[in-house]
């Protein structure tokens, strides 16, 4: 007993080195070796999915389709929070410029020297605008536009009254007294298109162009405008806008421009002045098709020098330009067969009166004959003027077969 007693106690089992291998002990019996050293559990990566199937781990990578990434995106809406005591308004309210409401900034305007922004409002029911500035509450001074809604008593509709007395309301919104002068204006990255002829004299330097609304800031609106609210009243005010002026054309290119541009409107013409002496069968041809659509034409008027040759300029042939103009002619005699209050096709085509020479015009000396080269004088010129309307009357007489 006294001997085991004496025996040394078993030394401790050593911790478990870094080493794959233990440290030899020292005792006579060998040790157990150490355990093997835990691996730290790693975290699955992002994107892929750990699965356990007994004892064995398999791990797959899983892919976000581009349709679900969509999915999650659209559920991102961001809804503005309204202030306290309001609520979102539902509405079809947008800027001109397209953009969304609270969504885009202002722009300021040079000429007004103000920020500027455009917007359509649109309601199911009548309404006027009224300005109004909150003196109350966490918005105090801000402005705000309520909609007044509108009763019947403040309004009628136009389209309810007679059809006399809307034409009247035609006649003292768009008649002019003078003639309406066109020419055409070719607009950067758009098709050339017929304007009046004050819109290439400067009128539109002094102003400036608003993208957004599509305008000139400054332009004074035209009563023609009115032709753009409905399609009713377009064909309405059509009869007096085209149908009560005369158009005046320095140029047959600008003629047909305009005709095309107008479409149907064009049985609406009566009267158009011709002015262009560089006169081409080749450009007249086309303007006469597309005005025989006119059945209540009254008037085509060319320039005299345009079958009087003078020392500037070379007439053409008056049989030519009669021939040209059948489509037109033919078209008015189908019409006055039926309605016996079309005018006679014989008196369609009207020449300009020939103008003095610069001699007698300022009665400073002897007369030159440089305003027609087929009156020997300018005291001949009225004789000459008559003749040349009898002349072309026959002729258009003799090309539909009229008798008498």
């Amino acid at each position: 007993m006294a001997r085991l007693a004496k025996r040394k106690a078993p030394s401790p089992e050593p911790e478990p080195s870094p080493s794959p291998s233990p440290e030899p002990s020292s005792s006579r019996e060998p040790s157990p070796s150490p355990p093997p050293a835990k691996r730290a559990k790693r975290a699955p990566a992002k994107g892929k999915a750990t699965t356990t199937k007994g004892t064995k781990k398999t791990t797959r990578t899983t892919k976000t389709s581009k349709s679900a990434k969509a999915a999650t995106a659209k559920k991102k809406v961001v809804v503005d929070d309204a202030p306290a005591g309001f609520e979102t308004w539902k509405t079809s309210t947008k800027l001109l410029s397209g953009g969304k409401l609270s969504k885009q900034e202002s722009q300021f305007n040079v000429v007004a020297t103000k920020f500027t922004q455009a917007i359509e409002v649109q309601n199911s029911d009548a309404f006027t605008l009224k300005p109004l500035t909150i003196t109350e509450g966490p918005l105090k001074g801000r402005h705000v536009l309520m909609l007044e809604p509108v009763t019947p008593k403040d309004y009628f509709r136009f389209l309810d009254l007679p059809a006399e007395l809307r034409g009247m309301v035609y006649d003292l919104l768009l008649h002019e007294s003078e003639d309406i002068s066109m020419v055409t204006h070719k607009p950067v990255g758009l098709p050339r298109r017929p304007v009046r002829s004050s819109f290439r004299t400067g009128l539109h330097k002094s102003m400036q162009w608003e993208k957004l609304s599509g305008k000139w800031i400054g332009q004074t609106a035209s009563n023609f405008s009115l032709m753009r609210v409905s399609k009713q009243l377009r064909e309405e005010a059509a009869a007096v806008v085209y149908g009560n002026h005369t158009f005046r054309f320095s140029e047959m290119s600008a003629t047909l421009i305009f005709l095309q541009t107008i479409g149907d409107m064009r049985k609406h013409l009566r009267q158009l002045t011709l002015n262009d002496r560089y006169y081409k069968g080749t450009k007249g041809r086309p303007i006469f098709k597309l005005l025989k659509e006119a059945t209540s034409f009254r008037s085509l008027t060319f320039s005299h020098g345009l079958l009087c040759s003078s020392r500037w300029y070379r007439a053409i042939e008056m049989e030519s330009l009669v021939s040209d103009c059948l489509p037109l002619l033919e078209a008015l005699h189908e019409e006055q067969k039926i309605d016996s209050s079309i005018a006679d096709p014989r008196d369609i085509i009207t020449v300009t009166n020939a103008t003095k020479c610069y001699q007698c015009e300022s009665k400073s000396g002897q007369c030159v004959k440089g305003a027609c080269g087929k009156a020997d004088s300018c005291k001949e010129l009225k004789k000459h003027d008559e003749q040349l309307a009898t002349e072309i009357r026959g002729l258009v007489a003799d090309k539909l077969g009229i008798e008498g």
